[in-house]
């Protein structure tokens, strides 16, 4: 609050960020995926013919999963990856 009274800042053309104390230690960047609803008109709308098969729904459904259900999942997800 003190740092909009100093510079008279609106909120309207300013963006503030805060650092967090969260480690992505032995990752990095190219180690990020965003996985979001498709919306994209140049996407690849052949993907979007089976809704069940929709990648956000499957990932949502894999993280209500029990943790070790999501393991034995994951495990499947990467000897299936490791065969193509």
């Amino acid at each position: 609050s003190w740092i909009y009274a100093m510079h008279n800042y609106t909120f309207r053309d300013q963006l503030f960020a805060c650092p967090s104390g969260t480690s992505y230690f032995g990752c990095s960047p190219k180690d990020v995926v965003v996985v979001e609803p498709p919306h994209r008109g140049d996407r690849d709308t052949s993907l979007d013919s089976e809704p069940e098969l929709l990648l956000h729904r499957l990932l949502a459904r894999i993280y209500s999963l029990p943790r070790e259900q999501q393991h034995k999942v994951q495990a499947a997800l990467k000897d299936t990856m490791d065969r193509l």
